[in-house]
């Protein structure tokens, strides 16, 4: 790969979004979940691809402090593994 430079704005953030969803929204509205434009509500309705807040099971959450996230060791690797 080759970096071609900035494309005008910086990424801090970022979602996965599975090639079956992707191709269901671009086949049916042609609107294209891997472009940041394609969430603008006034313009799409990209939710509609999407679970809702009521079907996250949030019993399966945990304290940070119960989590890897919260080891410096273990964050310093992810850091050095993924560039994330």
């Amino acid at each position: 790969p080759e970096d071609l430079g900035s494309m005008g704005y910086d990424g801090v953030e970022g979602i996965y979004v599975t090639h079956d969803i992707m191709s269901q929204a671009y086949e049916s509205q042609g609107l294209a979940l891997n472009f940041y434009l394609s969430y603008n509500q006034t313009h799409h309705d990209a939710k509609q691809y999407f679970d809702g807040i009521a079907n996250v099971n949030s019993s399966r959450f945990q304290w940070c402090n119960d989590t890897n996230f919260f080891n410096r060791d273990h964050m310093e690797n992810y850091l050095r593994w993924t560039g994330d």
